[in-house]
This record gives C-alpha cells, sequence and structure tokens, in this order.
C-alpha cells in the first residue's frame, strides 16, 4: 500500500510543482469508519466514494473484473487515497486508489433542488463527461493518453486503482 502511495505521487510531480500551494490540490484520505468524502471544487461538487463506491455492483473495467457479489461481500480492504487536481474549472487530474470520485456541477440556489441529487443510484450515474483518459506524464511534462475508458466504465464515476496511473477527466460546461 505505501508503494502504491509513492509511484502515485511520484505520477503527478509535473503538477504537484505547478500547483504547489494553491487551492487546486486536494488530498483524498479515508480515515476510519469514512464511507465518502467531500470536496468543494470550483464551478463543481465532488464526493469520493471509498472502496467499490455508491453502487457496488458497477464494475470497473476488464482488468478490475470482480463479480457484484464478491464486491458485495468482500469490499476493498485498502483505505481509499489520492490526490485531485483542479487544473481549469473543468479538467481534473486523478491519481489513488479505492475510490471513485463523482462530480457534479453547481447549480444556481433557484435551481439547487435537483431531484437525481438526492438519490445515490443517479447521484453516480449522471455525470457529463467529456473524456476521461488514463496516461503519464512524459520527460517534458506533457500529458500522454493511454486508454479512453467508455460510458461503462464511467457509469458509477471515476475509479480508481493503483495500477492506472494518471487519470485526465474533462467535463463539458
Amino acid at each position: 500500500m505505501l508503494v502504491e502511495s509513492f509511484h502515485s505521487v511520484a505520477a503527478v510531480i509535473p503538477l504537484l510543482l505547478e500547483y504547489q500551494g494553491s487551492d487546486r490540490i486536494h488530498a483524498v484520505v479515508q480515515e476510519e469508519g469514512m464511507g465518502h468524502q467531500i470536496f468543494d471544487f470550483e464551478g463543481y461538487h465532488g464526493m469520493a466514494y471509498f472502496g467499490n463506491g455508491p453502487i457496488p455492483f458497477i464494475s470497473r473495467d476488464w482488468r478490475h473484473v470482480t463479480s457484484g457479489l464478491e464486491r458485495l461481500l468482500a469490499p476493498d480492504a485498502d483505505r481509499g487515497r489520492g490526490l485531485i487536481f483542479q487544473v481549469s474549472e473543468h479538467e481534473f487530474y486523478i491519481v489513488g486508489s479505492h475510490f471513485r470520485l463523482i462530480l457534479r456541477p453547481r447549480s444556481p440556489f433557484d435551481q439547487s433542488i435537483d431531484p437525481t441529487l438526492s438519490n445515490s443510484f443517479l447521484r453516480a450515474r449522471l455525470s457529463n463527461y467529456f473524456s476521461v483518459v488514463e496516461g503519464y506524464f512524459d520527460a517534458d511534462d506533457n500529458f500522454v493518453a493511454l486508454r479512453r475508458r467508455n460510458g461503462d466504465e464511467t457509469d458509477g464515476g471515476v475509479w480508481m486503482a493503483a495500477d492506472v496511473g494518471v487519470v485526465r477527466v474533462l467535463l463539458t460546461p
């Protein structure tokens, strides 16, 4: 677990150097008994669900396949951890493991009674992702995309596992 954490931090050194001391870096830390952590981003509300997330039967991808029964009976034993960088209003970079990040746009007060926010099933599924891409930063600090996640893989939020590297999320305005 410690080695995975060091790999996650090393993967985003260019972002750490660029945004150190700013309000653009957010730590994901699961403490004892926590099921989720709430974030207040520029233009977005964020919630990191630890383990398998609010909808445990939603899968990740073909590399991280477990049956729905396995996820219900044996949730992730490791604690969720990671870093979230909001580099612009609609662009995020995420590293870490054992959590799902759900991003919802903020709405004006007169529109804040959104029925989908009261239902955890809908809250996790109705995000406005433009693209969710796994990748890494090269020697020149440019993000290199390796794999684009499809709709099924982002259905329950942007899930994180130690072996996926850096995930870049672009949301529609």
